[in-house]
This record gives structure tokens, C-alpha cells and sequence, in this order.
């Protein structure tokens, strides 16, 4: 990268040995210092991102599977019965993906922290997982008017990830546009 300065080309930073060697009178700021480190972690995080949304999907899956396994069931109290016990399967599935959710938002969390990304975001990945911990409440809740919740909370959940998942994506043209909008390349 050059700047051009009276006419004259000055030299900010260059590439020697596969190291970055910063040019005279040029200090990188915070963003830029371990640049390689935090491209590292940026991307960590939107694979992690991604990998959120495909476990979200696949709720929306088991879900939709275990309901249609139940309502699609011939009406007798045989076939009834069977499609309790094959829907089982699908909602533990659901369950268990539940717990994985969980598991990913806090490395994510983790990896927001690494980054220097703005606070904006460690704070909305952990409201994301503020939101999982009400969702496993309100999936055991005894009161079905508060249970219902489930699927509004699911919704939120799903929009929230999906902006973070976009908002902070590491791969691409804008990979290395800070939130304030410097390159960092």
C-alpha cells in the first residue's frame, strides 16, 4: 500500500518474509496491529456464525418433523401410539441441538471478545445467549399461554443470529472493512 505525499510515493506498510513491516512515521492503530491474529478470530466467528444457522435450521426441522409425524397418523389408537413414539425421536433431537446452540453462542462470545470487534457485538451475542436460557425455560414451563412463547422467542432468536451472522461475515469484499469503516488489509 502507498500514499501519495508532494509528488512523492511514501511506503506505509510492506510485506517481507511473510511478515508486515510497518514504514517510517506510520503506527498502526489497534485494528491493525495483529492483523493476521484477528482475521483468524473474525472468521472463527462467522464459521461459527454460519454453523449457528444451520443448527437453527435443523430445529425448524426436527420440529416440523415430530408434528408432522404426529398429525399424519391414521385415526386409531395403534398408528396414534406409533407416531408418539417416532415423534420422541425427532424432539429429542430437537432437544439435544438445543444444548449444542447453547454450546456454540459461548464460543462465539469468546471469539467476539478476541477480535476487538465492538462492544455492540459481544453484547448482542450474549443477549443470543440470553435468549437460548429463556427459550429452554419457556420449553418446560407448565402454562401453555407462556410455553406458545417458544416459537416467537425462536423467531427472534433465529433473526438475531442471522444479523450478527451477517453483520460481523469475515469472508468476501467486505472482510476487511472495520465497523467504522477503515480497511485493515
Amino acid at each position: 500500500m502507498t500514499e501519495m505525499t508532494s509528488g512523492r510515493s511514501f511506503l506505509i506498510a510492506q510485506f517481507k518474509s511473510g511478515k508486515l513491516v510497518w514504514g517510517p512515521g506510520f503506527e498502526p492503530g489497534p485494528l491493525v496491529l495483529n492483523g493476521e491474529a484477528m482475521s483468524m478470530f473474525r472468521k472463527a466467528y462467522s464459521v461459527f456464525g454460519a454453523l449457528l444457522m444451520l443448527q437453527f435450521f435443523l430445529q425448524l426441522y426436527f420440529m416440523a418433523a415430530a408434528m408432522f409425524t404426529i398429525v399424519n397418523a391414521n385415526d386409531n389408537p395403534k398408528d396414534i401410539y406409533a407416531a408418539f413414539k417416532n415423534a420422541d425421536s425427532f424432539a429429542s433431537l430437537h432437544v439435544a441441538n438445543g444444548y449444542l446452540i447453547g454450546f456454540t453462542i459461548l464460543i462465539m462470545i469468546a471469539l467476539s471478545f478476541a477480535p476487538r470487534n465492538p462492544w455492540r457485538t459481544t453484547i448482542m451475542t450474549s443477549v443470543l445467549w440470553l435468549l437460548v436460557a429463556v427459550q429452554s425455560f419457556l420449553a418446560h414451563t407448565p402454562l401453555a399461554t407462556l410455553a406458545a412463547l417458544h416459537g416467537v422467542n425462536a423467531i427472534i432468536l433465529i433473526a438475531l443470529g442471522a444479523y450478527l451472522t451477517g453483520r460481523n461475515w469475515a469472508f468476501g469484499r467486505r472482510a476487511f472493512v472495520t465497523a467504522g469503516g477503515t480497511d485493515v488489509r
